[in-house]
């Protein structure tokens, strides 16, 4: 997996560079993030994901962009029974996905530092991993035997979310940064083992802007 994560990281590298002649994109943006879940079986872990955006409309205070990017987000459940005589324990979830969003972006005052932003996106779970320990009751001894194990499942399932937070941009010269907190929310529904996964989680998107020369 992380050799996977590295392979899509340095792909979208090049796009940013020919950005600053007008080619292909014009803003990278990158975040970690961290899952939201509910009840006490469930814990949200740190993810991370990354996008690059191309600009429709740019002015003083409307901006919007379509942009393609990947996304990672981590979860754990404490134990999953399955039947009487089988239990799972200490589970870790992976999900990986693209995402393909729309951004708003409303910039209220004329210095345009501060800005409200949002948006949607249509998401695209490419793979589910899931790990822990597997806790099987032997009929004949009467105790459980355990095992650890890991596994990948293509999911390939098309879903949709929607974003919104507030920032602030940094103007340094040559690029702008621009410094988000968003909340996301992912209305893909997933479950495993009778048991639905959290899909939701905020993020603190770092926008890194090219300025054209």
């Amino acid at each position: 997996m992380k050799r996977r994560i590295t392979i899509v990281f340095f792909a979208l590298i090049p796009l940013i560079s020919f950005s600053q002649n007008n080619y292909f994109f014009d803003e990278i943006g990158i975040w970690p993030n961290k899952c939201i879940t509910n009840g006490d079986n469930s814990k949200g872990e740190f993810g991370f994901g990354v996008e690059v955006y191309k600009y429709l409309k740019k002015d003083a205070t409307l901006e919007i962009a379509f942009g393609v990017g990947y996304n990672m987000i981590n979860q754990t459940k404490s134990r999953i029974e399955e039947s009487p005589t089988k239990y799972y324990s200490d589970l870790k979830y992976t999900l990986q996905s693209a995402s393909f969003p729309m951004v708003i972006r409303i910039n209220p005052e004329a210095k345009r530092m501060f800005f409200i932003t949002g948006g949607a996106s249509a998401n695209f779970l490419l793979t589910l991993t899931e790990a822990g320990t597997e806790h099987t009751l032997n009929s004949n001894t009467n105790k459980y035997e355990t095992k650890e194990f890991s596994q990948t499942q293509n999911k390939y399932e098309l879903g949709y979310g929607y974003f919104f937070g507030i920032g602030y941009t940094l103007d340094l010269q040559a690029i702008k940064v621009r410094i988000s907190p968003q909340y996301v929310i992912d209305k893909t529904t997933i479950t495993t083992r009778g048991e639905a996964l959290f899909t939701n989680y905020f993020r603190l998107h770092i926008g890194i802007f090219m300025l054209q020369k």
